[in-house]
């Protein structure tokens, strides 16, 4: 689950990332904060 939120985000696929967080709800917001805020 985590990569695919992390493929969205490095391909900028904000589209893809509305329907995913449409889809999955608040704690989807939490796992993306979470990948955001993580050291590479």
């Amino acid at each position: 689950m985590d990569d695919t939120i992390v493929k969205l985000l490095k391909n900028r696929d904000y589209k893809g990332l509305e329907l995913l967080i449409d889809h999955l709800g608040n704690d989807i917001i939490k796992t993306i904060c979470a990948v955001l805020n993580r050291p590479e």
